[in-house]
């Protein structure tokens, strides 16, 4: 299909919006198809937008072209040829033509209905008539190959997730992982592996013998009448309503022809396309305007992204050289995020030192003129052609972060680097790219696993805490000192963690992160507790004397987000697949299960009063705080996907096999430490009910049991935690003077 012709001074056209679909899937040929087309690709201009629609949108933009409703303008971009273009598919493209200025987002939406063009997703059209349509829309992806709900556009619950794997997969038929001879794939136990839920979309799981070509259909959708629209949508272009009747057997004429009317909305839908021309526009600050402006009328720029686009049409090759940092580091950061660490860094780095992200207006000004601070600053972080020490630094911080081997070796999980917070990268980041070469990074390595799990776990304001960070690191007061002689000192000096935890939990006057207490305290707290039937509220497991003990109770909601440090090996071991680094999306293998089924105490009320066998007073009581006990960290762990499905409403002794083991027992030691459990586990054993939900009585001495078990196993987890990472040097620092707190040397740049 041909690029739309501006004729004369026009700068708004029409065409089809099927030829500019082609157009757009023409132009993601390979290399050599394009060299020979007469026509010139469509490519994308320096506005990077970082966020990819959701599911509810690209189901309602295919909705809208299917009723015959109008879905936009497109803004084209003209393209000299002068500079390096990049494909839809992020490959670059040399010589004139056109770049999408605005509606990205919405093209390659409709290319996902339209082409096989995207492993990673796919649109799916249920013929099956509902009461107010004829067909109906889903839309699935490769992390979540059952599908979204489709009035929220969010990925189902675990209990529905559940289901729709049951759905294709009953107990004694398990879905397996192929390895590239097509045998099945051994998990750490020898065993052949279940393929994760993400491996379902890739075509190379089997299931009885038989390999599975096609991923599974949309959950909730009618399943024998629900079909790809590309391939619906292709055998209708190609052979009208009698090809499309073949493609889709077992629909019902009805359906079938409302597509069919459907399908020639879309044959008829036209688009408008106008023309900008970039070196037509007026006023020096035209360039900033265009990068504010565009999309106001859909998805607006964020500041992150105008930045980026700036700082891109100031300089071609960034793009290139953030993709370097994600394909050596793996996907830590989106692209503007990377982008605003560099800003932030080199904003840092100037005379006058400046600790935030820089405004867009001074940004665009500053990289107009070549010859300012932040622009060469900029030029000194991420240099051409070479690595800079901005790569360097993001390199360092994560080889000092990741896997090292042996047994009180300090790592993060991969699942845990790609969910730390901004600040904590670009605050290490910071550090590591104002060390020389040969900087000895093993000597931090401890000091950065505490302070980026301690900022996990405790920073409430990531944007305050990294400004304060850096004003410490470029230790203001201390300007004058010469930083070449200052690199000469530093060099086996390690990460000032302890300072930066102190500064960060108001030893200076501003808080913006809560202090660690130490495990001796966090224990004298829950002991002091009284062993009760009666559930506590979190009013009456955290406040005493009207003082409210904020670190217990962050821990007990928000410890859960460390359960992949505190569980590193059984993550490491069980999933050896599993490369979160690598995507974003919400493939995790693994579920947060509650050790005591959810079903088991959060039973809809009415049945759930039925199976109380305690005391009269106590029943109300329980009614609203079943959660504030079953829901905290001391009755959560991580368990795969595929045990969790199994597993049920299984009850504590038979899901917990091990605590019916004898402690001297390998299976003992080995669920003890999978599941990171202590040694005490006769709470456990005294809430364990064998038989069915409906049959599993709460008597006084299980429910104090159940509220024992828990809050012993929060105080265990807590203690790992502060201990294993030797916290004790920070804690106990915090009553010490700021002699005995921070000998580390920092740098001043």
């Amino acid at each position: 299909m041909a690029a739309p012709v501006f004729e004369e001074d026009k700068t708004v056209v029409g065409q089809s919006l099927c030829e500019f679909i082609e157009w757009a899937k023409n132009s993601l040929q390979p290399e050599a198809a394009l060299a020979s087309a007469p026509d010139k690709p469509l490519g994308l201009p320096p506005i990077q937008r970082s966020a990819v629609w959701n599911a509810k949108k690209i189901v309602d933009l295919w909705d809208s072209v299917l009723r015959g409703l109008p879905i936009g303008i497109f803004y084209l971009l003209t393209r000299a040829g002068t500079g390096q273009a990049r494909r839809l598919d992020g490959k670059s493209i040399e010589g004139a033509g056109f770049d999408l200025l605005d509606g990205q987002q919405r093209l390659r939406a409709l290319l996902l209905g339209w082409a096989e063009i995207s492993d990673d997703r796919c649109l799916w059209v249920d013929l099956a008539p509902t009461d107010s349509s004829s067909f109906r829309l889903f839309i699935t992806s490769k992390t979540q190959p059952f599908g979204y709900d489709p009035a929220t556009g969010r990925k189902w619950p675990t209990h529905d997730r559940r289901k729709a794997r049951e759905a294709i997969e009953p107990k004694d038929h398990p879905i397996l992982v192929l390895d590239q001879q097509g045998n099945p794939r051994l998990g750490d136990d020898g065993k052949p592996r279940s393929a994760y839920d993400s491996e379902l979309f890739s075509g190379n799981v089997a299931q009885d013998g038989k390999k599975i070509e096609e991923p599974p259909k949309p959950y909730r959708s009618s399943g024998s009448t629900t079909f790809k629209l590309r391939r619906l949508l292709r055998a209708w272009r190609e052979g009208n309503l009698d090809a499309l009747t073949k493609e889709a057997p077992g629909a019902s004429e009805a359906a079938i022809a409302a597509l069919h009317k459907a399908f020639k909305r879309l044959k008829a839908a036209h688009v408008a396309l106008l023309k900008v021309d970039l070196g037509a526009l007026q006023g020096d600050d035209a360039v900033l305007a265009l990068f504010e402006r565009v999309g106001a009328g859909g998805e607006p720029l964020s500041n992150e992204e105008r930045l980026y686009s700036i700082y891109k049409h100031h300089k071609k090759e960034i793009q290139e050289l953030v993709e370097n940092i994600s394909a050596t580091v793996g996907k830590i950061l989106p692209p503007t995020k990377i982008v605003t660490t560099a800003l932030r860094i080199a904003n840092a780095r100037k005379k006058q030192p400046s600790f935030s992200v820089p405004d867009v207006a001074l940004f665009a000004k500053e990289m107009k003129d070549q010859e300012s601070e932040l622009h060469s600053n900029l030029n000194g972080l991420i240099p051409s052609g070479r690595t800079g020490p901005l790569q360097q630094g993001f390199e360092a911080i994560k080889n000092i972060l990741s896997f090292q081997e042996g047994e009180d070796a300090f790592w993060l999980p991969d699942v845990l680097l790609a969910t730390l917070p901004p600040g904590v990268w670009q605050v290490l980041v910071f550090w590591a790219s104002s060390l020389p070469e040969g900087t000895q990074w093993n000597e931090s390595r401890k000091e950065a696993v505490r302070f980026a799990l301690f900022w996990r776990l405790c920073v409430w304001n990531d944007e305050k805490a990294t400004v304060r960070c850096f004003e410490y690191l470029c230790d203001i007061n201390k300007a004058t000192v010469r930083r070449s002689e200052y690199l000469r000192d530093i060099g086996d000096k390690v990460f000032p963690a302890i300072k930066l935890y102190q500064i960060l939990i108001g030893h200076e006057g501003d808080k913006c992160a809560q202090d660690l207490i130490s495990a001796e305290d966090f224990d004298k707290h829950f002991d002091a507790l009284q062993e009760t039937p009666v559930w506590r509220t979190d009013a009456d497991r955290f406040v005493a004397g009207k003082i409210r003990n904020e670190m217990c109770a962050r821990w007990w909601w928000n410890g859960k987000a460390l359960l992949p440090w505190l569980q590193r090996d059984y993550i490491r071991k069980a999933f050896p697949d599993y490369a979160p680094l690598t995507d974003h999306e919400d493939d995790i293998p693994y579920d947060l299960d509650h050790v005591c089924p959810s079903n088991d105490w959060r039973q809809d009320w009415r049945l759930f009063q039925h199976r109380l066998d305690a005391e009269v007073q106590n029943k109300e009581e329980l009614r609203g705080t079943r959660d504030q006990i079953g829901a905290g960290i001391g009755n959560l762990r991580l368990v795969g996907s595929a045990q969790n499905r199994g597993d049920g409403d299984t009850d504590v002794e038979e899901k917990m096999c091990f605590i019916k083991q004898k402690p001297e027992s390998d299976k003992f030691k080995k669920g003890m430490k999978d599941w990171a459990f202590s040694a005490e586990i006769a709470p456990w054993r005294l809430v364990s009910r064998s038989g069915a939900v409906a049959d599993r009585k709460w008597n006084n001495e299980r429910l104090q049991a159940f509220q024992v078990a828990v809050e012993k196993r929060a105080v265990y987890l807590y203690q790992r935690f502060h201990d294993d990472l030797e916290y004790s040097s920070w804690t106990s620092s915090r009553h010490q003077g700021e002699d005995a707190v921070n000998e580390h040397v920092t740098p001043k740049v």
